[in-house]
């Protein structure tokens, strides 16, 4: 089991590479590279119920937009790009969405 006593509150990103190596990140945008996926928490997750929301499958220069309190995240696949995102999400806390990039 992780600890997560360190992520009391916001978001916590966990991006797994096509050789199940991992890492974690708490900042509000991520790039993935084809392959990859990531999986955004909405913290606290420790004693309340989690609940997987439907995936996100982005393309080549597309990115998602996902809302956690007040926080607003960006997820970039392959490069960051502006414009508007493929997928929007608001998360509540315990919730998480799987976010894959070119697969």
């Amino acid at each position: 089991m992780r600890d997560f006593s360190s992520f009391s509150q916001g978001h916590l990103i966990t991006i797994v590479d096509a050789s199940g190596r991992s890492r974690r990140s708490t900042a509000n945008q991520a790039i993935l590279r084809p392959g990859e996926i990531a999986v955004v928490f909405c913290l606290p997750i420790i004693g309340a119920p989690t609940q997987r929301l439907r995936d996100i499958n982005l393309g080549p220069n597309q990115f998602a937009r996902i809302f956690c309190d007040y926080t607003t995240l960006d997820v970039f696949c392959e490069r960051r790009t502006g414009g508007r995102p493929a997928d929007t999400r608001m998360l509540l806390p315990g919730q998480f969405v799987v976010i894959t990039c070119s697969r």
